[in-house]
């Protein structure tokens, strides 16, 4: 409607023309400290399978992988066991986030075994917030086009996903449950240490087309080491069963370390175009920061949020959206449910994985069940713990078991 017009003008009278693509914010972010270098995936090269918590992936479930299915769009869907409860569409951060339904799979898995259906939008940044978006509600109608909506659909997102959700939920109401967790609405500068100072005479030097320069011989050199790793990738992905344990071993990496590695190597690929954005000028994301304060401030529209922070999170600032959202509430004639959580951790406590195979894959590779699962068990309780923790507080509040009251 007009609502929906409005916000989109806003937020794209101050955009960049020229928009920099996925690729330069990666980089960008790889070379800053601000979050953690994940990998960008494509759904091409994923392999199909069951979508449902502990079904099979070509006879075996993937432990790497888990059971997410791409879906047309490019989305991944997880879907519970029995009848969901509601939508939960997930939107990780700012790199990783291009390839959450791997980075982020842990919690994924643990919504879905609540009873969620799942849906993880994997995107690829831009310094235009509105093309993301535009791109991320295109691949979740496509997600569930086939699919019938159980009731609301609940927007969960981390760092940049919690902006990018916010500014979906300044356009529309159909996503009326938020969580939004390590909210991040940071500038290039401040986010990248060295911006202007290193960064940028870097990307223009490595870019230029002069001969004289030692540009193209990096670019060259990019391609050798990029080509030398997918000959070694189509040689492991060539290992064909043998005696045990070798066969276990080459099973193991036909099935989950080949396809993950092949992914990898779309960081490579980025780079040419990476660092041609960043040379042809591009500077900070648009909408600035101080836009977005005042589109949340105005328009957002959800109905219930919780905002989660952590303890150790020098770029969190939940402090700020949470004053953002007061003001928003204030304002509305409707009513507009505030909660906030602080948990132990950082920002990329819900990046956290479960690295520990169960204790019978242990024992088929290492041949010692015995002495693997104990220490597994008690190595794996302390590495989860805080990521269980920020789980438990997610779920409780999905199931409308209020946080602690603001004060």
């Amino acid at each position: 409607g007009d609502h929906t017009s409005n916000c989109r003008q806003e937020m794209a009278t101050s955009r960049r023309r020229q928009g920099v693509t996925a690729a330069t914010t990666l980089w960008l972010v790889a070379i800053g400290h601000a979050w953690r270098p994940g990998v960008l995936f494509q759904e091409s090269s994923w392999r199909r399978g069951a979508s449902r918590v502990g079904a099979s992936r070509e006879g075996a479930t993937s432990l790497l992988y888990g059971d997410l299915e791409p879906v047309p769009g490019g989305s991944y869907v997880l879907e519970p066991a029995s009848a969901p409860k509601a939508v939960v569409h997930f939107i990780g951060g700012a790199f990783v986030g291009a390839a959450s339904q791997l980075t982020y799979r842990y919690v994924l898995e643990r919504l879905a075994k609540s009873g969620y259906l799942v849906v993880a939008t994997p995107y690829r940044l831009s310094f235009d917030y509105v093309s993301v978006c535009d791109a991320i509600e295109a691949s979740f109608q496509e997600a569930m086009r086939e699919r019938e909506a159980p009731g609301e659909v609940i927007g969960v997102g981390h760092s940049c996903g919690a902006l990018l959700h916010a500014l979906l939920a300044s356009r529309d109401e159909r996503r009326s449950r938020l969580a939004l967790v390590s909210y991040n609405n940071k500038g290039a500068t401040q986010a990248v240490p060295l911006f202007e100072e290193v960064v940028v005479p870097l990307a223009t030097e490595a870019m230029r087309d002069d001969d004289a320069t030692p540009a193209p011989l990096v670019r060259e050199a990019i391609e050798a080491a990029r080509g030398a790793a997918s000959a070694a990738i189509d040689l492991a992905d060539s290992l064909r069963p043998g005696p045990a344990p070798l066969a276990t071993l080459a099973d193991l990496a036909r099935r989950e370390v080949v396809p993950i590695a092949r992914q990898s190597l779309e960081l490579a690929d980025q780079l040419p175009d990476l660092l041609r954005e960043v040379a042809d000028g591009a500077r900070d994301f648009e909408p600035k920061p101080s836009d977005v304060r005042r589109i949340l401030r105005t328009q957002l529209r959800a109905r219930d949020a919780l905002v989660v922070q952590f303890e150790t999170d020098a770029i969190d600032e939940s402090d700020d959206l949470l004053a953002l959202l007061r003001d928003n509430a204030a304002a509305r004639d409707d009513p507009f449910r505030l909660a906030k959580t602080a948990l132990p951790g950082t920002h990329l406590t819900p990046l956290t994985q479960d690295i520990f195979l169960p204790a019978s894959t242990v024992a088929t590779l290492a041949q010692a069940t015995d002495l693997a699962d104990p220490a597994l068990r008690l190595f794996r309780d302390r590495w989860l713990g805080q990521v269980d923790l920020f789980y438990d507080k997610l779920d409780a509040w999905l199931l409308d078991d209020p946080a602690p009251p603001l004060a």
